[in-house]
């Protein structure tokens, strides 16, 4: 059986994105204001405007209320169909699921374009050069300090 959008919504915010095809759940997640993730579009003709990569941060707070939400209707939906008594495990506080989010997933091609630690350390002796030779300028020409 395919699995319906709200069980994918709910697993998604749970535990993440698992597969590529996850991808235009967590595009609607984030155009709803549900979740936090950076979302990399297709530029490419016959895929303009679709997903191709995600970096999943987590829900945002009204996304937390959404999964609530849905955790009660899954709990709901089991009851019924099983007709035991609700899951004790579906009342867990927002500090707790945030405790146990998963780490961030990093998108190959930021990394790929990331800048090494050798050229930031360049970076930072070249722009410190700067600064210092117009502070020395500022010193001796608008304040009379002979250096």
């Amino acid at each position: 059986m395919a699995e319906t959008r709200k069980s994918a919504h709910l697993r998604i915010l749970q535990n993440g994105p698992s597969t590529e095809a996850d991808n235009e759940h967590v595009k609607y997640l984030k155009d709803a204001g549900l979740a936090d993730a950076e979302v990399r579009l297709s530029y490419e003709q016959a895929t303009y405007g679709q997903p191709v990569e995600v970096m999943w941060f987590g829900p945002t707070a009204s996304g937390l209320d959404y999964l609530d939400d849905l955790r009660a209707a899954d709990a709901k939906q089991s009851v019924v169909q099983s007709g035991a008594e609700p899951d004790a495990t579906h009342k867990a506080s927002d500090q707790e699921r945030l405790v146990n989010q998963p780490k961030p997933k990093k998108l190959k091609h930021l990394v790929r374009a990331g800048v090494s630690d050798i050229t930031w350390s360049t970076i930072k002796t070249v722009v410190g050069i700067i600064a210092g030779g117009l502070a020395v300028y500022y010193l001796s020409n608008h304040l009379g300090l002979p250096l």
